[in-house]
């Protein structure tokens, strides 16, 4: 598993163009899909740490 810096890391970062701000994480569980909303400025700033979550399989980050 890896943490969503983590993955985004991997993916060579953000471009000029995405919005941070509105990153979202998809997870199903028990068949229903859930949006779990990431501040990218926020978790590097160091003030919600606890965003930085694991992403299990299956889960889809989507930066728009």
């Amino acid at each position: 598993y890896v943490t969503v810096l983590e993955a985004l890391a991997l993916a060579h970062g953000l471009t000029p163009y995405a919005r941070g701000s509105d990153i979202v994480i998809l997870r199903r569980t028990d068949g229903k899909e859930r949006r779990i909303p990431i501040s990218y400025p926020r978790l590097v700033a160091g003030t919600r740490p606890a965003m930085n979550l694991y992403l299990l399989r299956g889960a889809g980050v989507i930066v728009p």
